[in-house]
């Protein structure tokens, strides 16, 4: 049995008397996870070199701009049921993910098809609650306040950064829909391959200086951050609305400021767009 410790950090930045932190309306609380080394584990993937500094900037720009880390996990404590859906699925994520607005993982990740044409799998450590160490996106269902998925846990979560290949492939829409339903508002992360390399290790720190520091929005500050002067990732992201202008509307035009969606709010279209870097 692993140990894992909540880690809780909230940082105010000043100067000059000014503050710089976001103000408290508009702070949120954030999960950041990594895996770098599967040894031990039960799902077994090769290891990667910069999936703790992927994490660790983008702990470190956020605790900055005034936002609170509500956990971070690494390696042997990153378990597939902290994303699980605790009713009707088993899971834990009302306690290690959904209690978070926004959710941020580096590590490795697989668009598998299956009966319903595609999903998103990340090998994770242990199992945990679920019953596989491997996460799979459709047993997501995130940031519900209202329905059957709300009770007795109601979710938080708004926003998804998956700093893995294949996070929002060519079918996303497949991929991540069940888990936008109630309460989810954005995704993030590749189209295809992503690379593990140290020209690419500041990609979610750059996102979260231009998204919650410039207050640019999420398209425009995923995109800016997947560009790099020597790898050729194509970033990608997806959004859900109640028809597809407003779909389409959210993924051009969310920012930190958007308002969260009402409880009895149900999002069943979805739109997306890619770039590479």
């Amino acid at each position: 049995m692993n140990t894992r410790h909540l880690t809780a950090l909230a940082a105010l930045c000043a100067l000059a008397g000014t503050s710089l932190a976001p103000s408290r309306a508009h702070a949120i609380n954030y999960t950041a996870n990594y895996i770098n080394d599967w040894s031990g584990c039960s799902c077994w993937a090769n290891p990667l070199s910069y999936t703790d500094d992927q994490i660790n900037l983008f702990d470190s720009k956020m605790a900055s701009l005034g936002h609170t880390l509500e956990q971070k996990y690494a390696n042997g404590a990153v378990w597939a049921g902290d994303l699980v859906e605790d009713t009707d699925f088993g899971g834990q994520d009302q306690f290690y993910s959904d209690d978070s607005v926004f959710y941020a993982f580096s590590g490795h990740g697989d668009a598998s098809p299956n009966a319903w044409g595609q999903t998103f799998w990340a090998p994770m450590c242990f199992a945990g609650a679920n019953d596989s160490c491997w996460y799979d996106s459709e047993e997501s269902r995130l940031g519900e306040q209202a329905y059957a998925y709300a009770s007795p846990n109601p979710g938080l979560m708004r926003y998804m950064m998956w700093l893995t290949c294949y996070s929002v492939h060519d079918q996303p829409d497949l991929q991540w829909g069940q888990s936008f339903w109630f309460g989810l508002d954005y995704v993030m992360g590749y189209r295809g391959l992503s690379a593990d390399a140290w020209t690419t290790d500041e990609v979610p720190e750059d996102f979260a200086h231009e998204a919650f520091g410039n207050n640019y929005t999420f398209k425009s500050s995923w995109f800016y951050a997947i560009e790099d002067w020597w790898v050729d990732d194509t970033g990608s992201l997806v959004a859900s609305g109640t028809s597809s202008g407003a779909a389409e509307s959210r993924r051009d035009y969310l920012t930190r400021f958007t308002p969260k969606r009402t409880p009895s709010e149900i999002h069943t279209w979805f739109a997306w767009a890619w770039h590479e870097g």
